[in-house]
């Protein structure tokens, strides 16, 4: 990826919050804390997985050029559409075709 367009972390954790706001039941199963800045800055901050998590999302577009200006469900849902179709081939169409009728 390229490094042109990566944002800072707390962009990125903004850019979840702003995510579980427009649809809140991406958080169903999340432990206590989660809808809070802290809560994410300290799972960033665990081990070398989560900081690598954090380092793919700080490129990754739909966080940087292609983060939606209304913060409703379906510009989120659209502007996820490139990330879903990258990780298809990795966690199934299946479970990504549940996960858009449940945030119907």
């Amino acid at each position: 990826m390229s490094l042109t367009n990566r944002i800072s972390a707390a962009k990125v954790i903004d850019r979840i919050l702003d995510l579980i706001e427009a649809m809140p039941e991406l958080g169903e199963g999340l432990p206590e804390g989660w809808r809070r800045k802290a809560f994410w800055k300290d799972l960033f901050a665990r081990n070398d997985r989560t900081r690598r998590m954090l380092e793919l999302l700080r490129e990754l577009p739909v966080f940087t050029t292609q983060a939606p200006r209304s913060g409703s469900a379906r510009a989120w849902r659209k502007a996820m559409e490139p990330v879903w179709k990258k990780f298809e081939g990795d966690i199934g169409r299946d479970l990504i075709d549940a996960a858009l009728k449940a945030n119907n």
